[in-house]
């Protein structure tokens, strides 16, 4: 029992968490945006944003006002795919300052080309915070092993906790998880290609001894994310798996 117990604690911080609230502890918000990803941290001076897309539309956007308004606000895309970056018209109601810190991998199509038009790239001088998120599979050309669109998603790491895989592959996966300098700190595993079972794979999970908890960002109801199999993998590793479906939106308080 005592080999759990600080899963136990981090999932009750989830579940009492208070309102989103502009205050100077940093966060990480798992937004319920239905099948599509966006992540948010939160600190003193910065919003950083993982993605931005996602399939429920009528998203309150109010809370990311609060939170976030006063503070730089930058975007990193994993890829190109509307359910990563559909919102970003939306948001920039809210967020006006947003900025984007490198375009997707391409190919991109005329539309998707048209649409990032409406956010500016990042200055150098405002990504002082790049301390903070190191980018794993920086890729600006297909790699002649990886056949997919999918399988070119950027893959982000949170503060060393919070591993942020995208879209990413299986196939991927066997490439950028040997670039993790310290594998043993990440806790936090936000699922790939929303738990599909084409990612997070058993040689993934195999490489990050102290992962304590899984995050879903999907709809099974509909699309059946996470996956059973993916499910499965998790539960043999007593690793929980938490869903923005059952709990809306998800926040982590970091430290």
């Amino acid at each position: 029992m005592p080999k759990y117990l600080p899963v136990i604690v981090l999932v009750s911080l989830v579940i009492t968490a208070s309102p989103l609230s502009d205050n100077t502890s940093a966060k990480l918000i798992i937004w319920n945006v239905g099948q599509g990803q966006w992540l948010t941290y939160q600190n003193h001076s910065h919003c950083l944003h993982f993605d931005m897309g996602g399939d429920q539309k009528s998203i309150d956007l109010q809370p990311l006002h609060t939170l976030c308004h006063k503070r730089f606000n930058i975007l990193y895309l994993s890829h190109a795919d509307w359910d990563h970056m559909n919102l970003i018209k939306r948001v920039l109601n809210k967020a006006p300052n947003l900025c984007l810190y490198k375009a997707p991998p391409k190919p991109l199509s005329p539309r998707k080309t048209q649409w990032l038009k409406h956010i500016k790239p990042c200055q150098t001088n405002s990504l002082h915070h790049q301390s903070l998120t190191q980018e794993l599979f920086p890729h600006t050309t297909r790699p002649l092993s990886l056949k997919s669109p999918n399988a070119l998603s950027r893959v982000f790491l949170l503060k060393n906790k919070i591993l942020i895989p995208g879209d990413s592959s299986q196939k991927a996966e066997l490439m950028w998880a040997p670039q993790l300098a310290h594998p043993s700190s990440v806790t936090t595993l936000i699922l790939g290609h929303h738990g599909s079972r084409t990612s997070s794979s058993t040689t993934l999970l195999n490489s990050l001894p102290h992962l304590h908890l899984a995050i879903a960002s999907a709809r099974y109801s509909k699309y059946k994310h996470p996956h059973t199999e993916v499910l499965s993998r998790l539960k043999q590793r007593h690793i929980p798996t938490l869903r923005t479906e059952d709990w809306g939106n998800i926040i982590l308080e970091l430290f």
